[in-house]
């Protein structure tokens, strides 16, 4: 499951997607996986006291293929939030994740997502794990209001490079257009909204065109046009255009930094 569909399905299932901390346990089998957190005074959060509101805050409220029942794929999430962090205790909070039961042994690993304020970390484990194990994945800091993620697992949020920038970073944004599809009197096929980067460069060829955007006469050949959009494909150029899109049909969102006469982040969503 991706992050926004573990959010969904946490939603969808009645949990908590506001707190200032949030843990969400995502996975896709039959197994009985359990969510932990030891709080910095040792106070434990997990199933045996699910949907209880500690005096931290804390609260699981979900709970998957056990004491909820079997959940239905893409359902199968578990997660704790905290709403109140005056109330949290300072210190360190031991995130892991616990095989209570193992049904499917051929299944492998979970996603962990961790969001507080405009920050999401998250950690994707791809191994087995055995019958009564426990996969300790992370601790959260907590200390001056603030927290900071302890990896004990390596987080699937560190940064990379992708068409010339480094990822988990703000870029600075030098055009926001629809797609072309979408220009002037057109209106054919999905429409995107494009973020163009500065210094954003894609280093491979791509296509010149995708058949969602066909006009309904050109629909028949839509075999020879694809061909054809393979075959002309468009060279990466210094003066190229680059960024990300988003889907009108696809709920999204993304965080952007505001510059002007004062500064402000805001969350955008699709």
């Amino acid at each position: 499951m991706g992050i926004k569909e573990i959010k969904d399905a946490v939603e969808s299932r009645g949990g908590k997607i506001d707190g200032v901390l949030n843990i969400r346990l995502a996975w896709d089998s039959t197994d009985d996986y359990d969510l932990h957190c030891v709080e910095p005074n040792q106070n434990h959060i997990y199933y045996s006291n699910l949907r209880t509101t500690h005096s931290s805050s804390g609260r699981l409220d979900l709970d998957a293929n056990g004491r909820d029942g079997i959940q239905p794929k893409g359902k199968i999430v578990e997660n704790i939030t905290y709403s109140n962090k005056s109330k949290m205790p300072l210190g360190e909070y031991l995130i892991y994740v616990h095989n209570y039961s193992m049904r499917n042994y051929e299944y492998k690993g979970f996603t962990i997502e961790i969001e507080y304020g405009d920050e999401l970390v998250s950690f994707n484990y791809d191994k087995i794990i055995p019958a009564k194990d426990i996969i300790n994945v992370c601790k959260i800091n907590f200390k001056n209001g603030e927290f900071n993620i302890i990896p004990l697992i390596p987080s699937s949020n560190q940064s990379k490079e992708l068409y010339g920038l480094q990822t988990n970073e703000f870029h600075k944004v030098n055009l926001v257009c629809l797609s072309p599809n979408h220009w002037d009197t057109n209106n054919v096929g999905n429409k995107h909204y494009l973020f163009m980067l500065e210094g954003c460069k894609c280093p491979t060829s791509i296509r010149s065109f995708h058949n969602e955007n066909l006009i309904a006469e050109l629909l028949n050949h839509k075999r020879v046009l694809e061909v054809l959009g393979t075959s002309y494909m468009i060279n990466p150029t210094d003066k190229q255009l680059s960024g990300i899109g988003f889907n009108s049909t696809v709920k999204d969102e993304l965080i952007v930094k505001l510059a002007g006469s004062f500064k402000r982040i805001i969350k955008i969503k699709f």
